[in-house]
């Protein structure tokens, strides 16, 4: 069983290899990982008092392995600490019903629909390849227009001031800027109507 589930998760990674930059992927080779170190250890440890010994720290290694790996994830990211305000902000300034470009984590947050925001452009084809068409461009600002041109009628990021600089997201916010109505920015928020500077804006 545990080596027919082993190969049949290896095929699966190979399918979803443009998707294993998210690291949850990986999940799936936990219970094989484990059940084949258990086997290991086991093994091990009925060679004798030094095969017992030599088990009981490698199985330790691997639990203190696993708390450092894991590490990251006990903690906010620096881009995510501005979250709540801006899902605050989402729900304070836009409708229930209307379409929001925004991170997913933020979309979430808001408990708002809406189209997933990119940056690198592979993500970026990959989000607008999900509606069965071609972008016209490869990163986040054409994105922005491909869903403000599919009923996407606000804008939400996180970032600018908290965390490392990332060039993408501050090109898109200085494109968001110039060509968007603005109704909130902040450190770490920034919110538009994906209305063009000039056109009539229904009220908003």
């Amino acid at each position: 069983m545990w080596t027919v589930w082993g190969a049949s998760t290896l095929v699966t990674l190979g399918i979803l290899a443009g998707k294993l930059h998210h690291e949850y992927y990986w999940l799936s080779l936990a219970p094989v990982v484990a059940v084949e170190l258990g086997r290991g250890l086991m093994d091990l440890s009925a060679r004798g008092i030094w095969g017992a010994r030599l088990a009981v720290a490698l199985g330790g290694t691997a639990v203190g392995l696993s708390f450092v790996q894991s590490s990251s994830t006990w903690r906010t990211p620096s881009e995510w600490a501005t979250l709540p305000a801006a899902a605050a902000a989402v729900q304070a300034h836009v409708p229930a019903g209307a379409w929001v470009v925004a991170p997913e984590a933020l979309l979430f947050a808001s408990d708002r629909r809406g189209c997933r925001l990119e940056f690198a452009r592979g993500s970026v084809l990959r989000a607008a390849g999900e509606w069965g068409e071609t972008l016209r461009g490869d990163g986040p600002t054409a994105l922005v227009e491909f869903y403000r041109g599919r009923g996407a009628s606000y804008f939400a990021d996180v970032g600018g001031a908290v965390g490392p600089a990332q060039p993408a997201r501050l090109a898109l916010h200085r494109a968001i800027r110039r060509r968007y109505k603005i109704l909130l920015e902040r450190p770490g928020v920034l919110l538009a109507a994906l209305v063009e500077h000039g056109e009539p804006s229904d009220g908003r």
